[in-house]
């Protein structure tokens, strides 16, 4: 449409029948139709710019939200796998003393059956676990390190009463090594540090 109304108004110069006034209010007419149809593009092209860098700095953003979140994943992933190192045997103890308990009362039955003895009553079949006496302050202090863990703490208050009552004290001597960071383990330790105040770790 602009190319048409170009070609038109210099058609109209170039008639020689038009008068000098008419050609010249023509061409300020052209002048006017140009100049705004310059403003509108350049305002186009300022709003794409405007678009432009809007996407560019909403694509840097979201790509360091999922920088963070990746960071996030690897951080949660690590902590997952030291959480399954000390599960894991925890579960496996569990389990081989339940197995332990059902071939027990398999037996046990067995005979019945030869001896007429009574049955055993189904709740002695229940995995019985070594539990050692502490003290209040020690079961919060053992309680306490359990829930600061960010892991640990999502276990059920039944699960976490377990540990609690199956742990038990061990003393080392003064520079003793017990455990490095990154090294594979299969204990649970809570150490407690009496100082000016009392600092408590799980490990």
């Amino acid at each position: 449409m602009q190319e048409n109304q170009i070609e038109k108004y210099f058609k109209i110069s170039l008639d020689n029948d038009c008068t000098f006034e008419d050609k010249h209010r023509r061409f300020e007419e052209l002048a006017v139709y140009l100049k705004n149809a310059l403003k509108a593009k350049e305002d186009t092209l300022s709003e794409c710019h405007e678009r432009n860098r809007f996407f560019s700095q909403s694509i840097a953003r979201l790509q360091q939200e999922c920088h963070a979140k990746d960071a996030l994943i690897i951080d949660l992933q690590n902590e997952i796998d030291k959480f399954r190192q000390i599960v894991k045997p925890l579960t496996q103890v569990f389990w081989q003393q339940h197995q332990s308990q059902l071939s027990y009362k398999h037996m046990r039955v067995k005979r019945q059956g030869c001896s007429a003895e009574p049955l055993i009553n189904l709740q002695e079949a229940e995995v019985r676990l070594l539990r050692t006496p502490k003290s209040l302050k020690s079961r919060d202090l053992i309680k306490s390190a359990i829930l600061d863990n960010d892991f640990m703490k999502n276990l059920d208050i039944a699960q976490i009463q377990e540990i609690v009552d199956c742990m038990y004290p061990v003393k080392y001597a003064a520079k003793s090594l017990i455990i490095k960071e990154g090294d594979v383990g299969s204990i649970v330790y809570v150490m407690e540090v009496l100082s000016l105040c009392k600092v408590y770790s799980i490990f």
